[in-house]
């Protein structure tokens, strides 16, 4: 994969329809566990340079960095199910309200 984009970020969380989007407030048996290949993914690519990641909040790429790059206090605090799935969530939201301003 070339350099990292909205579309690349847009198009892992379709993977996983609009549940991403609610997950987080609407928890339900076995969403952790749905969502862990998706958490890690966005994770490694977060932690990717690029002029888009660059122009993302830098919470989520410093978080994404030191979870990738092994930070015991990051992951263990990403260790918790409920965090991962905010995380998740937070990034869906502000990916979703970007296309919207972009688009508007």
């Amino acid at each position: 994969m070339g350099a990292v984009g909205q579309e690349d970020y847009v198009r892992l969380f379709s993977l996983y329809g609009d549940g991403v989007a609610t997950a987080y407030q609407d928890a339900k048996p076995g969403d952790a566990e749905r969502f862990t290949l998706l958490f890690e993914q966005v994770m490694r690519l977060l932690a990717k340079g690029s002029s888009y990641n660059l122009s993302l909040p830098s919470t989520f790429t410093r978080t994404a960095r030191d979870y990738v790059g092994g930070d015991g206090g990051t992951v263990s605090r990403l260790g918790d199910p409920d965090t991962r799935m905010f995380i998740l969530s937070d990034l869906y939201d502000y990916l979703h309200l970007s296309r919207v301003r972009r688009a508007g």
